[in-house]
Order: C-alpha cells, then structure tokens, then sequence
C-alpha cells in the first residue's frame, strides 16, 4: 500500500484505514449465527423496499449485497466474524498487508466494543509508530 500511494501521490500515507463489521463470539458458529440473525432481510420489510431504490438510484462502482445493507456499509467484506483468535488473526494479516486504522462497527456499540478490546485487542500487537521526519 505504501509503495502505491508513493508510486501515485508522491509521498507516504500517515494511515491506511478500513471500515469493518467486527463480530466476536466463543465459537465460529456462534458468531456466524449473529451474523445471520442481523443480515436477514424480510422480503415484506420496509428495509427491503429502501434497498431496492438505493440499488436503483446507486451510483456505487461496486454491487452491495442485501446482506451488506442490512448492516449500513460494506464493513463485512473484512470478515471479521468469529472467535477472537481468528478474528485477531484476520486483524493480523491486515495489518501486514499495511492497514494502520479500523473503523469498526458493531451492534450493540458499548457491549460489542468491550468484548473486541477485552478478548481481541490483547490478540494483536500493537503497531509500530514511526518517527515522521521532514
């Protein structure tokens, strides 16, 4: 990422951030189950009319799901959904790969953030912070 923003821009990126889904629960089933529980969409539901006319009326470059609408973003593309450990790993190789920033999004808000700093944080190193220089 870095070697692209300098190839396009001409200098580094201070982050890389990405909007993400997070869910985290004891077992991979379980938090697939919380997944299913908050992306089904009922047909007869005012929700589903809206998104029929946002996908209607969309300019997006990108086709969004009726599973990414139900939830507002396309924050589950990153597939952060699972036990804390596969999640923290996911976390990890995004990190690698040079995303520096989060954007997390969950529901409910306060529950779900102290259960992501409580068992997945502590699972992720922290990142180096660079000196910037001019």
């Amino acid at each position: 990422m870095r070697a692209t923003a300098q190839r396009i821009h001409q200098r580094d990126m201070a982050e890389f951030g990405m909007s993400t889904y997070i869910i985290v629960r004891d077992t991979e089933k379980e938090a697939r189950a919380e997944l299913d529980r908050i992306t089904t969409i009922d047909p007869n539901s005012p929700g589903y009319a809206s998104f029929e006319e946002f996908v209607a009326n969309s300019e997006l470059d990108v086709e969004v799901s009726k599973r990414e609408y139900s939830v507002g973003t396309r924050g589950l593309r990153p597939d952060l959904v699972g036990t804390p450990e596969q999640v923290a790993e996911k976390i990890k190789a995004y990190q690698e790969a040079g995303v520096t920033l989060l954007l997390i999004q969950c529901s409910p808000a306060h529950e779900e953030l102290a259960r992501i700093a409580e068992q997945v944080f502590p699972l992720v190193p922290a990142r180096e912070r660079a000196v910037a220089t001019v």
